[in-house]
């Protein structure tokens, strides 16, 4: 399975939706929950990023790698 529904799931799926409060706090809190960890996943990506340029062009000891990076993006 591949995760998706038929049409005549999706329909089935809705109509339960619609009926049932208890399964449509369920569907919103785990789009919620999903939103977050997608939000925290690209937070902790970016500040991993942050860390690795913040060591490449900010320590002097890698001034040449930075020299040979801004020079490849001049030309």
């Amino acid at each position: 399975m591949d995760g998706s529904l038929s049409s005549l799931e999706q329909l089935s799926f809705e109509r339960q939706l619609k009926n049932d409060p208890a399964l449509r706090l369920n569907v919103f809190l785990q789009r919620k929950v999903y939103t977050l960890l997608k939000h925290y996943r690209r937070k902790n990506l970016k500040e991993s990023a942050r860390a690795v340029h913040d060591k490449l062009f900010d320590d002097p000891v890698n001034a040449g790698f930075k020299d040979s990076i801004l020079r490849i993006f001049k030309s």
